[in-house]
């Protein structure tokens, strides 16, 4: 017999329990499932046993209530090989020849109850109600063991920073706790609108394949109509199969996913009511299929899944976004270094000019005084002349010693990097009134550091020191240099103190912020350096300063040995 519906069954609410009805007496069974439905159940009649066995396999069932004495397979064979197609599914028989054997039978095949034909319509009533009752308790009661599965795999999943590998260790696990071989896992990329599809052929080689295939909109909203769990037993019915069969799929990986002679169940992966993916787990006719609990356990996880995988995009794109900012500082260190060269370069230029000038001048005196004999002059400008030659071999030779700093990390001692500093800076016109006052700790250890960067950060706070002076109308003024070892935390510590115009509390929140700068030519590109360099050692930089009272830039870097970097 045909599956019947009534009329009133699409006035029922979607979500009303579905129960089989099995009765080779169609006059009983048009009584019972007449019943039923005005009960408010949904009901699927069926007069052969094989006929509602194949309904049972293609669809989910709360309940079947089956008669136990019937021809070709009798009510108690029929649970057997439902139980054996969906575990959970409750039990209910009736029967006009009652025994214990009989009633032995139907508890070992996990009956609710049975009623003795003939029956008062109400006991069947009150028998379903309470059958359906006892299933709903049961299914509530989650196993210790499947909660401390949960714990583990959610553990797992949150602990995956590799995307593939969480959704390969999600199928994997999934299967494995099944104790199903087969199955496959759906993605969905929707900026590129891709399906990531991967597939376990046997979970117990580790054999696993994957693909990505161009699939647009309207077939994931058409696949998104997939509420809830799907158990199919004939494939070719499942939901999406028709949409695969028109995707150019290889045909190798089209048969992994969709074997013939297997039963395909499908969970969906939602994340925020969107369907984002599918979980698939392939069940061959020897195989025993996951019970509602074990369902309802993997669509908890499916949902963690598709967090993790949101959570984990996020990640990505917050450490590519934290990888270009660090490209971009770098950028700025270099546009620094390169400012700092071209600065120097003016000052070197602007320097040694004033030393050629002043010896070419005396030259150019010299055959004046030596034609009128003025011995007195001509000593004057030979003693000027070589004052300023040992002047500028001076200032050459410090440029030479200070250009010859490498641009790498090397074992170096902190105190020599300022001193050469300092003997690069004095000659130059901008530093000749400043005072320099040097409290250096020599009893700090050297530290692996870039030295090229370290005298690059000193170059850019000396400069500005002396800018913080010039702002206050003054050629002369102190700048102070003190070190100190930290041997407690293991710090070198070094501060940098001007007599300069300071800054206000607004000026110190911005500086250290992109292009923050108080002069007026100034490309705010400086202190931003300084602070890329101090972090590139993992070190602090602070300041401290008030208008009128100078400013003090402290710098803390960890003495770390050669072998920790």
């Amino acid at each position: 017999m045909v599956e019947k519906k009534l009329e009133s069954d699409e006035k029922r609410p979607q979500n009303a329990p579905k129960i089989v009805v099995v009765d080779d007496e169609e006059v009983m069974l048009k009584l019972v499932s007449k019943v039923l439905q005005d009960e408010g159940y949904q009901i699927s009649s069926f007069l052969k046993s094989k006929e509602a066995l194949k309904r049972i396999q293609e669809d989910e069932f709360d309940l079947v209530v089956a008669d136990i004495k019937m021809p070709e397979m009798d009510g108690i064979e029929l649970v057997k090989r439902a139980h054996q197609l969906c575990p959970d599914l409750g039990a209910l028989f009736m029967t006009g020849y009652a025994s214990v054997e009989t009633a032995k039978e139907a508890v070992k095949e996990g009956a609710y109850d049975y009623i003795l034909k003939p029956f008062d319509l109400e006991e069947v009533k009150g028998a379903v109600a309470k059958a359906l009752d006892k299933r709903k308790e049961q299914l509530g009661r989650v196993k210790t063991g499947d909660l401390a599965w949960l714990y583990e795999l959610n553990k797992f999943l949150s602990s995956t920073a590799d995307r593939k590998g969480l959704l390969k260790l999600l199928l994997g696990l999934a299967l494995s706790h099944c104790k199903l071989t087969k199955g496959s896992i759906f993605i969905w990329d929707q900026p590129t609108e891709e399906l990531e599809i991967y597939v376990s052929k046997d979970l117990r080689g580790g054999e696993f394949k994957e693909d990505k295939l161009k699939v647009s909109k309207h077939i994931i909203d058409t696949w998104s109509k997939m509420s809830k769990s799907v158990k199919k037993g004939d494939i070719s019915q499942y939901p999406i199969f028709e949409s695969f069969s028109n995707l150019t799929i290889e045909p190798s990986l089209f048969n992994d996913i969709f074997p013939r002679d297997d039963h395909v169940i499908s969970i969906p992966i939602e994340k925020g009511g969107k369907l984002v993916g599918l979980l698939n787990l392939n069940q061959r006719p020897e195989e025993k299929p996951p019970d509602a609990t074990t369902i309802k356990l993997l669509t908890i996880v499916a949902t963690q899944t598709a967090i993790s995988l949101e959570n984990l995009r996020l990640f990505q794109k917050a450490h590519e976004s934290y990888l270009k900012l660090q490209e971009l500082q770098d950028q700025i260190v270099a546009l620094e270094k390169g400012a700092i060269e071209a600065h120097r370069s003016a000052q070197i230029g602007h320097d040694l000019n004033n030393f050629l000038m002043i010896i070419k001048g005396n030259f150019q005196l010299l055959p004046v005084h030596m034609e009128r004999d003025d011995k007195a002059k001509i000593n004057k400008c030979l003693k000027a002349i070589e004052e300023h030659l040992v002047k500028a071999e001076t200032f050459v030779e410090s440029l030479m010693d200070f250009r010859s700093i490498k641009g790498e990390k090397a074992q170096s001692d902190i105190n020599d990097i300022i001193e050469k500093v300092i003997s690069f800076l004095k000659p130059q016109k901008r530093f000749q009134d400043i005072t320099f006052r040097k409290e250096l700790d020599r009893g700090a250890p050297p530290i692996h550091l870039d030295s090229n960067q370290i005298q690059q950060l000193l170059y850019n706070l000396l400069n500005n020191a002396v800018d913080a002076i010039n702002c206050l109308g003054k050629r002369h003024g102190n700048i102070n240099i003190e070190t100190t070892y930290n041997k407690e935390e293991n710090l070198f510590e070094i501060c940098i103190i001007d007599s300069g115009k300071g800054m206000s509390e607004e000026e110190l929140r911005e500086a250290f912020k992109t292009r923050f700068t108080t002069k007026e030519n100034g490309h705010g590109l400086g202190l931003l350096a300084c602070h890329k360099i101090v972090q590139n050692h993992g070190g602090k930089i602070e300041v401290k300063s008030e208008i009128g009272q100078g400013t003090n830039f402290m710098i803390k870097l960890p003495c770390h040995p050669a072998q920790s970097e």
